[in-house]
């Protein structure tokens, strides 16, 4: 048993693959003592209750509010004098599917998925910079759930993101994205028509190859848990996971053995398989 609690955030928490990543870690945590820290924008009703060495505190945050993250990040400063050992940024909407595309729903998803992602590790990220964490973890991590959708943009822009040696790099390919749409020129300007959550999730992926190469001592993923059975995976047809398999990557990239490796994005061979996922290339 480690001296103190491993203290985890996971964003997200009340539904889907972010209730069933909290699901797993209190009724099979990989390490004890754990410190649990979910949060939603409306807490469930029926909060898993604390079981022994493990224990969970509900927090009401929303992930497009920087005063509601500030306020999250300044109340962890004070009741965790450790730190954070791991952050899940699981929080994020998919409105392409049931809106037609425009300038409101792909600036609604960006500062959703991308911004208001980026928003919370960065508000954890000063928690995290001890680097002597817990001998049951070796390193502190951030996981950050993607999608195999990141791939839809074009080679031309997948690469432009990749090639970024920082976040405002990033954002300013985001700003250039939503000229295209504010013009309608998304195609005209090689970026995908409709698909601001596959913007998003690029440009995340983008983001955490940035924060790895600034922070050598934590370990940073992006990866695409699967098509599962969640209110964005029902969008599009019949899933074929379960929220608790799309678990299965993101609790291996948060508390396995990952190595050296960081700044990487995980899936699959396919959206269907239920492995613990590989490095793969997103911007192919």
């Amino acid at each position: 048993m480690s001296s103190r609690p491993i203290s985890v955030v996971v964003t997200g928490a009340n539904r889907g693959i972010g209730y069933a990543i909290v699901e797993f870690l209190m009724n099979n945590p990989p390490v004890t003592p754990l410190d649990v820290i979910a949060t939603a924008r409306q807490v469930p009703d029926s909060p898993f209750p604390d079981g022994g060495d493990t224990k969970i505190s509900w927090h009401a945050v929303d992930i497009s509010d920087k005063a509601s993250i500030s306020s999250f990040a300044s109340g962890l400063k004070k009741s965790r004098p450790h730190g954070i050992d791991v952050l899940i940024n699981n929080a994020g909407v998919n409105l392409d599917t049931h809106n037609p595309p425009g300038l409101d729903i792909s600036r609604r998803t960006l500062e959703t998925n991308y911004y208001g992602t980026m928003a919370m590790t960065e508000a954890i990220l000063p928690l995290m910079q001890d680097t002597s964490t817990s001998a049951a973890l070796k390193n502190r991590r951030i996981v950050t759930l993607s999608s195999a959708g990141s791939k839809a943009p074009s080679s031309t822009q997948k690469k432009a993101l990749a090639d970024c040696t920082s976040l405002d790099q990033i954002s300013q390919i985001g700003d250039s994205y939503l000229s295209a749409v504010s013009k309608g020129q998304e195609e005209a300007e090689d970026w995908p028509k409709g698909l601001s959550y596959s913007v998003s999730k690029s440009m995340l992926n983008a983001a955490m190859m940035v924060l790895a190469k600034e922070n050598p001592d934590l370990r940073i993923s992006s990866c695409c848990p699967g098509w599962c059975s969640t209110d964005t995976g029902k969008q599009t047809g019949s899933p074929a996971k379960t929220p608790a398999e799309g678990a299965v990557i993101p609790l291996k990239l948060a508390f396995g053995d990952v190595g050296e490796t960081s700044g990487k994005y995980w899936e699959n061979p396919s959206v269907s398989d239920r492995g613990d996922g590989k490095v793969a290339d997103w911007t192919k």
